[in-house]
């Protein structure tokens, strides 16, 4: 049987990062999701291989774009077969500066 798949967004750092180091550490699969620093997310994919002995597929996805998410899912459930937790943890925000600076 295949051990359970964890996608969490924003993982390649943070506390996207340490979420995925968590449930790697409980045996799960994982899908490293970035959206710039590709870098980042193979550097804590091979951590994570390393450490812990799990597949990890790494996955690009610029989340602000509607049909990113869904092609996020996709490639994951493709890739292993199944997803069992995912995780919202990126975001976008919006910083409006006042008229005083």
């Amino acid at each position: 049987m295949s051990r359970p798949v964890c996608l969490v967004t924003g993982s390649s750092s943070g506390i996207g990062a340490a979420t995925v180091r968590h449930f790697a550490t409980q045996g799960y699969d994982i899908v490293v999701n970035y959206n710039s620093g590709a870098d980042r997310a193979e550097a804590i994919a091979g951590e994570l291989r390393h450490e812990h002995g799990v597949s990890v597929h790494v996955v690009g996805a610029d989340l602000s774009q509607s049909e990113e998410p869904f092609r996020l899912v996709d490639e994951a459930h493709a890739h292993f077969g199944r997803l069992d937790v995912a995780i919202s943890n990126s975001g976008v925000a919006n910083y409006i500066r006042g008229d005083d600076g």
